[in-house]
């Protein structure tokens, strides 16, 4: 080996690890933890010191047949230096023990070994720090071997992908975006470690099964826990190791990649998103892009998305690009397995662990589906123990009523009750613990703590319980607080902001008034600790998914008027002076196109839900008997000039939610009636309609033409102030020169713009066909992309006030100046 230090060097410690873990190969049993990360770290030595020898002998040879970087011989150096380190300190505390037992003779060999080991007196917390070492030290030795073994593998072809796409800030940024535009699961790590106590989930790191799992490569570690055990902060306390270990190991590269399922996002948990997501992760901590992941981008800049195979390809050539990689995924049970998605993505994690070696990490609730996918790997239960139980009650025991902190044998008792009730669930001793915040003395403390609901029913018991606290505060806040719950509850996602504006919709009222927003932070504390804020994302949630099926089997009863209240609420928001007579359209779609039917509104994207708020729809997506999709309008008539799809077709998905929304789209302004024009727009727009050699005004009502006629619109400024012109159109069949949904200026003096359109001959016979064509002419800039769907998910129809608001900001103004020309044709 060519290295910068001496052979002589690793060798010598090889040998020093040996002879200490002969030293302790006869320990009593309480050492036998420590000699088995001895014999550990031995193994790895000699398997780094043997890929040299026995592949070559000439180290030259080698150097320049795996391009072994001074970098990596400068790693190998420091990780030497470490281990040695640890090894000449364990060595010099057995030599003082042996220094302790000089003069012992006559004892069988047994016994004189007995008689040492019991005269050694190591202080715990330095036993800790010295296996902390040892372990930190394998886990670099078997990265550094890792990437050794694959260096071998990848010689013939390492010049296919190296690291030599650059780009510059904004283009790496966009790249990155393109994969996951939103960084949710980076959101939710640094909430939830914040929320962590203080030396909860040590029980974990030290267990011999997650320190096997951080120092083998290729290990997968399952952890089931029932609900409420507190797997999701175990899981930030595990990535903020993690973290904490990458730090430590540079320069070797350490690659870490997470995600947090959550039962309201089960739209965006997609398999192929999913991949992306840990790919994006994967690779923003590189300085360099891989040529692969700016192949895949550029295959794909025409709007197209990578499909789960090419994502997955790319995933094994990103992979070893790492020393090691550790994968987490936490709640594995709310990530839906429609079509068996969730095992398509656990099985192709497997399939990339055995090939670059990557360690898996999962939780789960204890349910039969998730837990047979790991059948045959190591797994370990987790529940919340005593000491983590009794870290949180320190913490949080201060927030209780005064009288409680004066008293610390009541103090003891609350603990000792607590920790007895809640039998490893960790979210029962937050929920006991707030029930008594409205406490007024010791007796009724010890009266609540005599009725702490155990068992399979403690959950709905503490929340009945929560439930009537909140109905015993006074009548304003009781309401305020269903009112709170109800929306939470009956709403996909909604953020702080969201909430507060639609609370502050007041029935009859023409506009938001801004003096009706009430504080989050009043809306928590009537809540009853049953609801909390993401701080990094600012959604406000229900307290658990728990709580969730806690209120999705009570709502009935705790919120009778909940669909009623929130139907009002959008109705008023769809009366607002800004909208200027635009209507709601709903959508109803067949069960086998999504999980459940949706209704969605285009101005107030309510969310995906089972909950119908308006019974009737104006657009139904159907089934035919030859398994087609077509789209009906609202008296059940199909849309004459839209192609049906085949469910069969490949992507019938996505081409039938595609339509739809240029229906949605189209069908959004049908009817809307401007009787307020700028006069400036009436003065300085002319348009008029040629059919071959005929022009028509624009008041014509109905133009007769056949099929395959061209029609050209003319709009010319003769004003001196530009004017604004957006095109929508709604079949796309229509055969049309520009591109549609677009933004056209007119500067004035004269400027023109014509607008080509082909009839096709599918609609000859129609008595007349309306709404083939609209254009909106403003005097500001305007967009109607916030009729889209969704860009970060195509398959559901999601928002909340939120876009309400930043909707009518972008429409309000100009569509009260705008005029809009339809032209109606007859065939």
């Amino acid at each position: 080996m060519s290295f910068g230090f001496s052979v002589s060097d690793f060798l010598a410690v090889i040998q020093l690890a040996d002879k200490v873990r002969r030293d302790f190969a006869r320990a009593p049993a309480e050492y036998h933890a420590i000699a088995d990360e001895l014999k550990s770290l031995s193994s790895v030595l000699r398997d780094v010191d043997d890929i040299f020898r026995d592949v070559h002998q000439d180290d030259d040879e080698i150097a320049h047949q795996w391009d072994i970087t001074t970098m990596q011989k400068d790693d190998l150096e420091l990780i030497n230096n470490g281990c040695k380190s640890v090894l000449e300190t364990l060595q010099k505390l057995l030599n003082k023990s042996q220094e302790l037992n000089a003069g012992t003779t006559n004892l069988g060999l047994k016994k004189t070994s007995r008689r040492l080991w019991e005269r050694v007196k190591w202080d715990p917390a330095e036993i800790t720090n010295i296996r902390n070492r040892i372990t930190s030290n394998i886990t670099l030795l078997n990265a550094f071997y890792a990437r050794l073994t694959n260096q071998v593998s990848t010689a013939t072809k390492r010049g296919v992908d190296q690291l030599n796409i650059r780009f510059d800030d904004q283009d790496r940024k966009s790249i990155l975006n393109w994969f996951a535009a939103s960084d949710y699961h980076a959101h939710q790590q640094s909430d939830l470690f914040g929320r962590c106590q203080q030396g909860t989930g040590q029980w974990l790191l030290d267990s011999p099964e997650f320190k096997d799992w951080m120092t083998t490569r290729g290990q997968t570690l399952f952890c089931p826990g029932m609900p409420g055990a507190g797997k999701t902060m175990i899981v930030s306390i595990i990535i903020n190791h993690l973290n904490n270990f990458q730090q430590e190991a540079v320069p070797v590269k350490v690659g870490i990649a997470y995600l947090y399922c959550n039962f309201r996002r089960r739209q965006e948990q997609k398999s192929t998103n999913l991949l992306m997501n840990l790919l994006k992760q994967l690779v923003q901590e590189l300085g360099l892009l891989p040529e692969s992941v700016g192949l895949l981008y550029k295959i794909h800049t025409k709007g197209t998305r990578p499909t789960f195979e090419e994502v997955s390809r790319v995933l094994q050539i990103v992979l070893p690009l790492y020393s090691q990689v550790f994968i987490v995924i936490d709640a594995m049970d709310e990530y839906d397995d429609m079509g068996g998605d969730r095992q398509r993505l656990i099985h192709q994690i497997f399939e990339l662990q055995k090939k670059t070696g990557a360690n898996f990490f999962a939780t789960s609730r204890l349910i039969g589906d998730v837990e047979r996918e790991f059948i045959g790997y190591r797994n370990l239960e987790i529940r919340a123990s005593d000491h983590d139980i009794q870290e949180y009650l320190d913490g949080h025991i201060v927030h209780l009523p005064f009288f409680i902190q004066r008293n610390l044998g009541l103090q003891d008792e609350i603990r000792r009750r607590i920790k007895d009730a809640v039998q490893g669930m960790f979210l029962l001793a937050k929920l006991h613990l707030g029930s008594l915040e409205g406490m007024k003395s010791p007796k009724e403390v010890r009266s609540a703590l005599e009725k702490l609901p155990i068992g399979s029913d403690a959950y709905d018991m503490a929340y009945k319980e929560a439930m009537e606290r909140i109905e015993g505060q006074n009548p304003r806040s009781t309401a305020f607080a269903k009112r709170i719950l109800s929306w939470i509850s009956y709403t996909k996602t909604l953020t702080t902001k969201g909430l507060q504006y639609a609370l502050a919709v007041e029935t009859g009222e023409t506009k938001l008034d801004e003096d009706n927003i009430s504080e989050i932070d009043d809306m928590i504390s009537v809540c009853a600790g049953l609801v909390a804020v993401d701080k990094e994302s600012n959604i406000i949630r229900l307290v658990h998914y728990t709580t969730h099926d806690y209120f999705e089997r009570t709502r009935r009863t705790w919120f009778p008027d909940a669909e009623k209240d929130i139907t009002e609420t959008c109705i008023t928001c769809l009366s607002f002076d800004s909208f200027s007579g635009l209507k709601a359209n709903l959508v109803k779609v067949p069960d086998d196109l999504f999980e459940e039917n949706i209704t969605a509104q285009d101005m107030v994207w309510l969310r995906r839900t089972e909950h119908s708020f308006v019974e009737q729809p104006n657009f139904i997506i159907d089934k035919t008997a030859d398994d087609k999709y077509q789209i009906l309008d609202v008296n059940g008539s199909r849309l004459e000039n839209i192609d049906t799809i085949s469910v069969s077709d490949r992507d019938a998905r996505n081409i039938a939610l595609n339509t739809l929304k240029r229906v949605i789209k189209f069908k959004f302004v049908d009817g809307l009636e401007n009787k307020n024009t700028n006069s400036n727009i009436e003065n300085s727009l002319q348009i008029s309609v040629r059919c071959g050699d005929h022009k028509f005004s624009e008041t014509v009502s109905v133009l007769e033409v056949e099929d395959g006629t061209t029609l050209t619109l003319d709009f010319m400024n003769i004003g001196s102030e530009p004017l604004y012109l957006t095109v929508l159109d709604l079949t796309p069949s229509w055969s049309i020169e520009i591109l549609l949904s677009n933004m056209f200026v007119l500067g004035g003096a004269q400027e023109s713009i014509q607008i080509y359109m082909v009839i096709p001959p599918m609609l000859k016979g129609a008595v007349s066909i309306l709404d083939i064509l609209k254009v909106f002419i403003t005097g500001s800039p305007m967009s109607f992309e916030p009729l889209e769907l969704s860009k970060s998910s195509t398959e559901e129809y999601i928002g909340d006030l939120v876009q309400l608001s930043a909707l009518l900001a972008r429409l309000g103004a100009p569509i009260r100046d705008a005029k809009m020309v339809l032209v109606i044709i007859s065939v």
